[in-house]
């Protein structure tokens, strides 16, 4: 276990979308995953725990990995 694995699909396609968005680099999607996050208002870690959930934060992951 490299400290990003979780399950479900959703959890799956979050750590997609940070694997793609930080290069591979797991160091910075854990720095990311746990620093304060000024839209979350919290760090993306909390946000995942509390009412955005996984799905929420791929979601937004996702809007910084296909934008065009």
């Amino acid at each position: 276990m490299n400290g990003l694995e979780v399950g479900g699909d959703d959890a799956r396609v979050l750590l997609d979308h940070l694997r793609a968005l930080m290069g591979g680099d797991l160091d910075a999607a854990r720095q990311w995953l746990h620093t304060e996050n000024l839209d979350f208002g919290c760090s993306p870690f909390a946000a995942i725990a509390g009412s955005a959930g996984v799905a929420g934060v791929a979601d937004y992951l996702a809007g910084f990995r296909f934008k065009n």
